[in-house]
């Protein structure tokens, strides 16, 4: 079976998604994913996000440090990413939005 976590630093937003969502295999908490560790974040097979910064370099940054700490074979959905040159240790997989960790 598989487990879906969600994260936000709004607790209001989590609120709403556990109400929304209430499921034994669903579970949101309130956190902040710039503050895991590189072994926290190698827990995951698939990350999705949504655009965690305004500033385009911000998030670029985030985005490709993000992908640096990930375990090999594990992808990154990003909604509304900037990435439009990819790291060298990914693949590019569809239209600059997932990208797969081969390194």
């Amino acid at each position: 079976d598989s487990i879906v976590y969600g994260i936000d630093i709004n607790s209001k937003l989590i609120e709403v998604a556990n109400t929304s969502f209430s499921c034994k295999n669903i579970n949101f908490n309130v956190d902040d994913i710039n503050t895991f560790t590189k072994e926290q974040i190698q827990q995951y097979d698939i990350i999705f996000i949504y655009r965690i910064y305004i500033d385009d370099i911000e998030e670029r940054q985030f985005e490709i440090n993000l992908l640096k700490n990930m375990k090999k074979g594990s992808y990154l959905y990003s909604y509304d990413s900037v990435l439009n040159k990819l790291p060298k240790n990914c693949d590019f997989v569809y239209d600059d939005i997932i990208l797969k960790n081969n390194k």
